[in-house]
């Protein structure tokens, strides 16, 4: 009987669980951990002879798929909260 009630008490936790929030949150990590990247490229620059203008066009690349990341990554954690 117990394990049944532990079932019933994860997917009622499940159910309740804030989509707007979770996805801000889940953009929020993605945005800065893009952010991180690019300031890590910026310092590093000189030591691994990167220019300012190469860092900005990765800068670009990394932001568009942070993006598109951003909106797969989110539906398919959907997916798996709804189950």
């Amino acid at each position: 009987m117990p394990a049944a009630k532990n079932r019933n008490k994860k997917e009622d936790t499940t159910n309740t669980i804030n989509t707007a929030e979770f996805g801000r949150k889940y953009y929020d990590v993605l945005d800065v951990y893009t952010n991180k990247v690019i300031s890590k490229l910026v310092e590093n620059s000189n030591e691994i002879n990167v220019s300012r203008e190469a860092i900005q066009k990765i800068g670009n690349i990394l932001n568009e798929e942070t993006i598109h990341a951003k909106n797969w990554g989110f539906d398919q954690l959907i997916k798996v909260l709804k189950g």
